[in-house]
């Protein structure tokens, strides 16, 4: 399937945040705080190599490669999902 891509990487990436103890985002939204990311997960979609990083683990790029030859996307829940309802 990602066979017929020009990249060396697929990577899927998804992110668990937090907002500043407020019960909903809305709530996160008007109080003007940014989400701090608690964790990380990317998946290499050909390989099936995973990376894992918590709060406290993030450095200043990505563990996995980027640039032009390297393709990554966050995974976004669709807008009606109960991962996005408050």
């Amino acid at each position: 399937m990602f066979d017929a891509l020009p990249y060396r990487t697929i990577v899927a990436v998804d992110f668990e945040f937090e907002f500043g103890g407020h019960d909903t985002f809305a709530a996160a939204s008007r109080s003007g705080e940014r989400p701090r990311p608690v964790c990380m997960v990317a998946r290499e979609l050909r390989s099936g190599q995973t990376w894992r990083l918590w709060r406290g683990e993030f450095g200043p790029l990505p563990p996995f490669p980027i640039g032009p030859m390297h393709c990554s996307w966050p995974i976004t829940p669709a807008p009606n999902s109960v991962a996005s309802a408050p």
